[in-house]
């Protein structure tokens, strides 16, 4: 085999392990980044009232506009568990690990990790919730 072939072939290697995680940046067009910005600003402001059922209506506009808005992501998997929709909650703080981490449970931050174990003990799926933990 000559050089030119290994150089493709390792240049093909390379490429294939980048791609995972370009695709994890992947960042939404400009209008629908500014929609679920406009989205999670008005969540966040019924948060702080303690309006958490209006919350997730506006998360979830925001997440819809722009799944890798991760503030949103989060923020909509907590407002799962202070509104008792558990199942709802693991899957979003699955989403922002798989999304944001590249589905690295060690890469993950602390606050996110310790979300998503207590969402996946309220969701009783234990086993994971100790593997999150």
């Amino acid at each position: 085999m000559n050089r030119h072939a290994l150089r493709g072939g390792a240049l093909l290697l390379a490429l294939l392990f980048l791609l995972p995680a370009v695709a994890v940046r992947a960042e939404c067009p400009p209008s629908d980044l500014a929609t679920a910005r406009q989205a999670y600003d008005t969540a966040y402001a019924f948060v702080q009232q303690g309006k958490w059922n209006t919350a997730v209506r506006h998360l979830k506009e925001a997440v819809a506009a722009c799944p890798e808005h991760w503030n949103s992501v989060e923020l909509l998997a907590q407002a799962y568990l202070r509104t008792k929709q558990e199942d709802l909650a693991v899957e979003q703080y699955r989403n922002l690990v798989d999304g944001k981490f590249g589905g690295d449970l060690a890469a993950a931050e602390v606050r996110v990790l310790s979300g998503y174990g207590f969402a996946l003990l309220k969701a009783q799926d234990a086993a994971m919730g100790e593997k999150v933990y």
